[in-house]
């Protein structure tokens, strides 16, 4: 499990955003298969704390990755070889030459310039309301990832898979419709079938 402790959101949330790849950036709905939940780009400027955050340390972790990810072969599919969805959505090491690059470029500890990267190489999506999608009333998160802000994320997960307040003041029955998973792991993919 991936831990993004001492982390501010937005830091999670360039992070994570490796996961969105080096797409081109879209702009508006993304076309999905029926059933499945919509996607809509959003400017990395309207995530919560995007302007004030650390990106630049965002930016030294995904360089420290880019060093293992340029020697690969360009064919060498990422995310581990026990995970299917991560290898999914981390897609082949050949997609992330042009980003790797281009990070390399960027002056360390600048979080002016950091931004700017983020925002020609990376693109945030909002995920469709669940329930509206799906027809389902819980929704899955993963444990220590950024999920953006809104009222069923403000809870955190215990070892035994329950949905817990996040901190003090939240209602204690935003976390009842709330599932937090391990991210990658067998059980997780059962649970989510």
């Amino acid at each position: 499990m991936v831990q993004l402790t001492g982390l501010k959101p937005c830091t999670a949330a360039a992070l994570l955003l490796c996961l969105a790849g080096c797409a081109q950036p879209q702009s508006g709905a993304i076309q999905q298969p029926p059933g499945t939940p919509s996607l809509t780009a959003i400017p990395l400027t309207s995530l919560p704390g995007w302007a004030d955050d650390n990106i630049a340390a965002a930016l030294t972790t995904f360089v420290r990755s880019c060093k293992t990810i340029q020697v690969m072969p360009a064919d060498q599919t990422l995310g581990g070889s026990n995970n299917p969805y991560a290898q999914q959505t981390a897609g082949q090491a050949g997609l992330w030459q042009n980003a790797c690059n281009g990070a390399q470029a960027v002056p360390p500890n600048d979080d002016a310039a950091a931004r700017a990267y983020f925002t020609a190489y990376f693109t945030a999506y909002q995920i469709g309301d669940n329930a509206l999608i799906t027809g389902r009333s819980k929704i899955a998160i993963f444990a220590g990832a950024y999920h953006g802000i809104f009222d069923e994320v403000i809870v955190r997960g215990t070892k035994k898979g329950r949905s817990i307040p996040a901190a003090p003041g939240i209602m204690p029955n935003t976390s009842e419709n709330v599932v937090v998973f391990d991210y990658g792991t067998s059980e997780t993919l059962a649970a989510l079938k």
